[in-house]
């Protein structure tokens, strides 16, 4: 709840119109779940323009609404008497410079009321899977905050922050980027006391153009974290990572297979779809995956309890309450398997899949559905000749592609005179009509690709 003229200061408005109630009770950024009292941030999207929808917004029970000042100024610029004569009428109109820079303004002034830890991360795969280790473990001793599902950017940092409480005593956000500067931008809104990264690799080459661009912007983290003198816990098998994140005056806690690492992965087991790994030679967990992957997320989990004092033998059995998440290689059925790894792809996480499939002994046929791995640049053909060859020694017998670029999957395929029948499906409706005339009981489909592919249609009619 927030009286009018301290909200206003928070965000850096101005009030164009006359007052109404000066008490606001929630901030809504959507009209479909805004309820009475709220302030209707008007954000403006790829898609929709939240300027268009502000009679609906009062409709609705709002008590104010946020604009930007590049809307409202054109408007009178144009001389537009009705809009602005409309515009005036509404209770408590706020203008401000950006609306999504004000809504992580308010974000920001709730972090600093927060005096429990706060943990942020990032990294080309495996944040979300983290934070949820991470929540895990940390809800042990703490009441938890975490961020839903990806709510990962400039917006749903944001609303995530606003939901904090003075009944939680820690926060957990993970932090995405599409260019450099995002994870500097996002961490003077969370301002963690800690962070993880959990690995650096290729993706969103086509903003950042290398990658060494994406290690600067993933250490944009840890040069937060130098501003506090805070701790970072990082990747140790990644010795360019180390190198880099040595040059902050950090608390660096590391985890891997490396012997030099502070947390090491000493020994792992996969059996019946879980897999039993060993910390230091000591301390023994499972995991609800075959996908390996996900054991360093459950290892850089496992080093912030230790960095909370909170003792390994109280966790003892932690992460065999957690299920894997929807899109995050989880696996349905029992004879004939779907796994649904449908998420996100870039070169190292479709490998990373692709491993942990191959372990995966089947009755009768292994199928790979590929969708096309987006936003990679220049380099876009190469990395997708690269995946035919990693689908051949993953033992694929069946690889169904979608998407322009997987054309060159399916050439490395065929160059290499693999015995693997491809097929090109024009959209996911043709694969999903091919699947459910090709699967057999017995039979294992691997479905993954970039987020723009949308191959969570065919995960679900599977």
């Amino acid at each position: 709840m927030y009286q009018l003229n301290e909200f206003i200061t928070r965000i850096h408005g101005s009030l164009i119109s006359s007052p109404g109630v000066q008490t606001i009770t929630g901030i809504s950024i959507d009209t479909r779940t805004i309820k009475p009292g709220d302030c209707f941030f008007a954000i403006r999207g790829a898609h929709f323009d939240g300027h268009s929808f502000l009679d609906e917004a009062y409709k609705k029970g709002a008590s104010a609404s946020v604009v930007d000042h590049a809307s409202w100024s054109k408007r009178v610029k144009h001389d537009d008497a009705e809009y602005v004569t409309r515009m005036r009428q509404l209770p408590n109109v706020i203008v401000v410079h950006d609306t999504i820079q004000s809504l992580g303004l308010l974000a920001s002034s709730i972090r600093e009321g927060f005096g429990g830890i706060c943990v942020g991360i990032t990294g080309s795969c495996g944040k979300t899977t983290t934070k949820e280790y991470v929540s895990l473990v940390l809800g042990t001793r703490y009441t938890v905050m975490s961020n839903c599902g990806n709510y990962n950017n400039a917006i749903g940092l944001p609303l995530t922050l606003l939901n904090v409480t003075e009944a939680h005593k820690a926060l957990v956000c993970e932090m995405g980027a599409a260019q450099q500067g995002d994870i500097a931008y996002l961490s003077h809104i969370l301002k963690p006391t800690v962070g993880i990264i959990t690995n650096v690799h290729p993706a969103h080459l086509e903003t950042f153009k290398t990658l060494e661009n994406v290690y600067r912007t993933k250490l944009e983290l840890a040069e937060y974290l130098d501003s506090i003198n805070g701790t970072l816990i990082i990747n140790g098998d990644d010795e360019k990572l180390i190198r880099e994140a040595r040059k902050y005056h950090v608390s660096l806690i590391t985890v891997g297979r490396s012997a030099h690492c502070d947390f090491v992965l000493t020994n792992t087991e996969c059996t019946d779809r879980k897999i039993t790994f060993v910390v230091n030679s000591k301390y023994t967990f499972t995991i609800n995956t075959i996908a390996h992957f996900n054991v360093y997320n459950a290892l850089a989990a496992l080093a912030l309890a230790d960095f909370c004092q909170i003792s390994f033998t109280t966790l003892t059995g932690i992460f065999t309450h957690y299920e894997e998440l929807n899109g995050r290689f989880k696996i349905y059925g029992k004879d004939t398997l779907i796994i649904d790894d449908t998420y996100n792809a870039n070169p190292f996480s479709f490998s990373q899949s692709l491993q942990a499939f191959r372990k995966i002994k089947v009755q009768r046929k292994k199928i790979v559905v590929c969708g096309d791995m987006l936003e990679l640049g220049p380099d876009s053909k190469k990395f997708h000749r690269e995946l035919g060859k990693e689908l051949i020694d993953a033992g694929a017998n069946v690889v169904v592609a979608l998407g322009d670029l997987t054309a060159e999957t399916i050439k490395a395929i065929e160059e290499s005179n693999a015995d693997i029948r491809c097929v090109n499906c024009e959209n996911n409706k043709a694969a999903i009509d091919f699947l459910k005339s090709e699967l057999v009981q017995g039979d294992a489909v691997l479905l993954k690709g970039s987020r723009g592919m949308k191959l969570e249609e065919i995960a679900g009619a599977l």
